[in-house]
């Protein structure tokens, strides 16, 4: 069944490109200040904070798991099953948003393409057009991570839960990292959200280091392992590991050295916009990689 609901979430996350704004997590803010509000500051506050915040909503998606089980010989655990992870799979169209970046840069909307491209990468970009390029290739890698191939990994591992646990462990820390600065230090509300900083980070850890050696398989093996161990070499936290290690084997395994601000590269539009074609070329390899791998271990008995 596994294979069916990700397939199937795939095709429908490319279907419905109009209906993206569905998928968007704009309750979550709302959510957490409301269960904040009515928990005192010592539950609120550091892991604490981040498993209470997390733990109603997996608990939800585990009942349902449960209570649908075996109904109507499975079929509506099924189609639980393809819509959470469809809802899972974003919250935005990755393919559509690459699509429209590309599109805007050939048509010269520079500044559609910076808007699109701070979407993409999840914050501000550079004006300069080439740094952009850069800046939305390596984010097209890591992107791949967070929004598709982490959420498929934890679905495999623990059903609909593990998918709803990741996405809304994703959102939690990117409404964190919104709320780190230096004049909340040593208050709950800083403690929580470095929390969940945290525990995104090991969420993000296995998943990362799957999907960068899928890329020695989609690409070039020589220059993703060399990749792979300057990333690996790098002292590093938790959460920039990750991100370094995907993006430093996705682009070896492109052979481009798009983090390397030294390399001398050609700087017009094709040039840039070939290499964001490029990662998002070789993030779709690596998916079907994963699907023959979940299609064997189907076969073998491994899933279900």
């Amino acid at each position: 069944m596994g294979l069916i609901v990700i397939i199937t979430s795939l095709i429908l996350e490319r279907a419905f490109g109009h209906l993206q704004h569905l998928r968007r997590l704009d309750w979550f803010p709302q959510y957490r200040s409301l269960l904040f509000s009515r928990v005192p500051d010592r539950w609120s506050s550091g892991i604490g904070g981040a498993i209470l915040m997390l733990a109603p909503v997996v608990l939800a998606a585990l009942f349902l798991q449960w209570l649908l089980d075996d109904v109507l010989w499975g079929f509506l655990e099924l189609l639980f099953s393809i819509a959470v992870v469809t809802y899972c799979l974003g919250p935005e169209a990755f393919n559509q948003q690459v699509d429209a970046y590309l599109e805007a840069r050939e048509a010269g909307e520079y500044s559609k393409a910076g808007r699109i491209a701070e979407r993409l990468v999840g914050g501000p970009v550079s004006d300069d057009i080439h740094r952009q390029a850069k800046q939305v290739t390596t984010a097209v890698l890591y992107e791949g991570n967070i929004r598709i191939f982490a959420v498929l990994f934890w679905f495999l591992l623990l059903g609909p839960a593990g998918a709803l646990l990741y996405r809304v462990a994703a959102a939690y820390a990117q409404d964190a990292n919104q709320r780190l600065d230096v004049s909340a230090l040593e208050t709950p509300e800083f403690e929580s959200a470095n929390a969940a900083v945290r525990v995104h980070a090991l969420l993000d850890w296995l998943p990362a280091r799957l999907l960068s050696l899928t890329f020695f398989l989609s690409g070039s093996f020589d220059d993703a392992w060399r990749g792979w161990r300057r990333a690996w070499q790098a002292e590093q936290d938790l959460g920039e590991s990750s991100r370094s290690i995907v993006v430093s084997t996705g682009c070896g395994a492109m052979r481009h050295e798009v983090d390397d601000a030294s390399a001398e590269t050609p700087s017009y539009d094709s040039y840039d916009l070939q290499w964001v074609r490029t990662a998002r070329a070789l993030v779709w390899r690596s998916l079907v990689v994963w699907l023959v791998i979940v299609a064997l271990l189907t076969m073998a008995g491994w899933f279900v």
